[in-house]
């Protein structure tokens, strides 16, 4: 999902939300927001449809991220059980730690990426993603 700059706010984002099955390991579930021109060495909160599901600091130039993970590597924090159904229309905004204005939003669209069957096959790993 596209993020776009809201109440004045210059930043634009990307949410990402990605399920990947590999075979013999059940199913891994990432959920990634990146974001450039916000306020610099800021904290930020992440809501999907209204719920809190993280926080992340942005650099000295504005720019920060999120990875969540039901099976989180290394940079990455783990994803709540909580974590709310993604499906078409749902809501991603990012705003300042402790206020309640919005300063980027965006929507879901369902959009299934298969990745190539013959990699699939050779990597051993299924792919969906959601953008």
């Amino acid at each position: 999902a596209e993020l776009t700059g809201v109440n004045g706010s210059e930043a634009s984002g990307e949410a990402e939300f990605e399920l990947e099955k590999e075979h013999g390991e059940g199913l891994e579930v990432e959920f990634e927001v990146e974001i450039e021109d916000a306020e610099a060495l800021t904290t930020h909160e992440v809501f999907v449809d209204g719920e809190l599901v993280g926080t992340f600091q942005t650099d000295v130039l504005g720019r920060g991220e999120l990875e969540l993970s039901n099976e989180p590597e290394e940079g990455e924090a783990t994803l709540p059980e909580s974590f709310p159904k993604i499906e078409a229309g749902v809501v991603v905004s990012v705003r300042k730690l402790g206020e309640s204005t919005d300063i980027l939003t965006g929507t879901f669209d369902i959009e299934l990426v298969d990745v190539d069957e013959e990699e699939s096959e050779e990597a051993g790993v299924d792919s969906n993603s959601l953008t």
